[in-house]
Order: structure tokens, then sequence, then C-alpha cells
């Protein structure tokens, strides 16, 4: 006859030992239930960050699009006059080799027409400067503004 233990139900063989051994069956099923749950849970985790992380950044790029339209705008006005400060210069040396020129001959009338067109370049010069500093001031403010994006990231316990 077989007899059943109350720690180890199932078939016995007759000389009274477990045909199966049923006492690892649920405890490795479980085990490995509980791997794949935390599998499963961690990657569930990994893609909640992913997508909460692609709004979040959604939402701030959505806030600060007229700010970074802006910025767009300042860095065009920003080459334009830097090509046009370039140019300034150029002018402004080939107006200084002239006046020298002129010195070097003791034309002073035409030297002092020089002087006034290069007096006339330099305070443009120093206007444009000042200009594109302030242009530079804007664009570093409002790049501050819009680079700074925020990231949902998770801190372990």
């Amino acid at each position: 006859m077989t007899s059943q233990n109350k720690d180890n139900p199932g078939v016995r063989l007759p000389d009274g030992s477990p045909m199966y051994d049923t006492s690892n069956f649920s405890t490795s099923r479980s085990s490995s239930n509980n791997y794949l749950a935390k599998i499963v849970g961690f990657i569930l985790v990994i893609v909640f960050f992913v997508v909460a992380n692609v709004v979040f950044i959604g939402l701030q790029n959505l806030w600060h699009s007229g700010d970074q339209s802006k910025l767009d705008i300042i860095k065009q006005e920003l080459q334009t006059k830097n090509t046009a400060i370039d140019a300034l210069e150029s002018n402004i040396t080939r107006e200084k080799s002239a006046m020298n020129q002129e010195l070097a001959t003791n034309n002073t009338d035409k030297y002092n027409t020089h002087v006034d067109d290069y007096n006339t370049m330099v305070n443009e010069y120093k206007t444009d400067i000042a200009s594109y500093n302030q242009l530079v001031k804007q664009a570093n403010d409002l790049s501050e503004k819009v680079g700074s994006t925020w990231y949902v990231v998770p801190i372990p316990k």
C-alpha cells in the first residue's frame, strides 16, 4: 500500500519512497515566476521613465518654442552683424593705409579727407560692436533659458 505524507503528498513506490519528488516543482516554478516578474517589473519601470522623459522634454520644448524662435532670429542677426563688422574692419584698415600713404607724401588735404572717413568708420564700428555685444547678451540669456532641459531620473533606494 502507498502511504501519503502530509509534507510530501504524491504517488509512492511500493517501498514507500515517492515516485516523483514534487517538493522542487512548486519552488522552482515560483522562483522562476519571481524572476520573470522582476524582469517584467524592471522593463516596465524603464519604459515608464522613457515615456515620462519623452513627454516631459516635449512639453519643455513646446513651452520654450517662442524663446527658441527668438534665439534663432538673434543668431542670424549676429551672423549678419559679424559679417558687416568684418567688412568694416577691412575698410578701416584700408583707410588707415591710405592715410599713411598720404601722410608719407605730405598731401595734407587728402590726408584730412581720409581722416574724416576713417573717424566715421571707427564710430560706426564702435556702434556696431556695442549693438553686437547687446545681441550676444540677449542670445546668452535666451540660450540659458531654453537650454536648460529637465529629465525624470529614477533614484534607487
